[in-house]
């Protein structure tokens, strides 16, 4: 990743990145990561300062108990999101076996051999 102009204000501009990050829906599950675990969608940043339809109609005790029913529902969400997670990894396993072609190996052919190490050092010494 290039940062080019904005390599100095990578402190400022992290917390919108990370907010950025875990608001948008992942291609994989189709959830956002914040709706995963604490089973509603978050407010945006602009949304607090701004009257929107959102913050207009706020109601404490209906959004207490939409809260409860969404935590309810979180189990069943994530249980959902572990199977579209299954069908991604099987789309993106047939996408690569389509792009690369099958090698069979002859007794005798040469072929490189990784042999790792056994500790987290892979060097011959640590």
């Amino acid at each position: 990743m290039r940062l080019g102009d904005a390599k100095g204000n990578l402190v400022h501009e992290l917390p919108g990145v990370l907010w950025a990050n875990r608001t948008i829906p992942r291609e994989s599950t189709q959830e956002t990561p914040i709706n995963l675990v604490y089973g509603t969608e978050a407010i945006l940043p602009a949304e607090i300062g701004e009257e929107t339809w959102r913050v207009r109609f706020y109601d404490n005790t209906r959004n207490l108990e939409s809260t409860r029913e969404d935590l309810d529902l979180v189990e069943e969400k994530r249980e959902t999101t572990e199977r579209r997670i299954c069908l991604y990894k099987s789309k993106i396993a047939r996408a690569y076996d389509n792009k690369v072609p099958p090698h069979k190996f002859e007794e005798g052919d040469l072929v490189l051999w990784e042999t790792e190490g056994t500790g987290p050092c892979r060097k011959i010494r640590c």
